[in-house]
């Protein structure tokens, strides 16, 4: 198997972008960077390689097939209309307030975690994104606001993942490890 890697520069910057694309004998192409999010209220350049948007992440023209999306703060409104492609699939939000206002699709279920502790919220902040070919998983540092992706510099890192082609892969340290988070969200004693 063939795997090439390279380096995209950006041209309105002198450093060049951490993304990095990895080809693949089946052409597919994984992705893995990490980035700032676009500011559309701010004079930083969003035109530069190193930033991307909310639906730059979701990144609906690959075909998401699901989604599992942590969080602390959410407006269901503005994500469903800044990623309309969120209300056609499956999606498990799990979320840390008190509770969540809006319209809710009924393709999206709603969880929020128990804590082991008395005091605390969950505030983790990650996409797992399901497509036809790979895994997407990307942490950020912002809440699922307007305010967090417009108006504040905020810090998305993501990678794609292929497809394991078989159940006898062994697991690495960062798969065990998300799949221990995900069981310890609750998600799946939900179902």
């Amino acid at each position: 198997s063939t795997t090439t890697t390279t380096t995209t520069t950006s041209s309105s910057s002198s450093s060049s972008s951490l993304t990095k694309i990895l080809k693949q004998d089946n052409n597919l192409n994984l992705e893995w960077g990490w980035f700032l999010n676009k500011l559309t209220h701010h004079t930083r350049d969003n035109d530069f390689s190193s930033s991307m948007s909310l639906p730059e992440i979701i990144s609906a023209s690959s075909g998401l097939k699901r989604a599992i999306i942590t969080t602390y703060e959410i407006d269901i409104n503005w994500l469903i209309d800044v990623n309309p492609i969120l209300s056609s699939v499956p999606v498990i939000l799990v979320h840390g307030q008190s509770e969540v206002s809006g319209s809710i699709p009924s393709s999206m279920k709603i969880i929020k975690p128990n804590l082991p502790l008395k005091w605390g919220v969950h505030h983790g902040k990650m996409f797992i994104l399901f497509y036809k070919y790979h895994i997407r998983i990307s942490i950020t540092t912002a809440n699922l606001i307007p305010i967090d992706y417009y108006r504040k510099s905020q810090g998305i890192w993501y990678q794609d993942f292929p497809l394991k082609s078989s159940e006898k892969c062994e697991p690495n340290d960062f798969e065990t490890t998300l799949i221990d988070y995900v069981h310890r969200l609750g998600i799946f004693s939900h179902d």
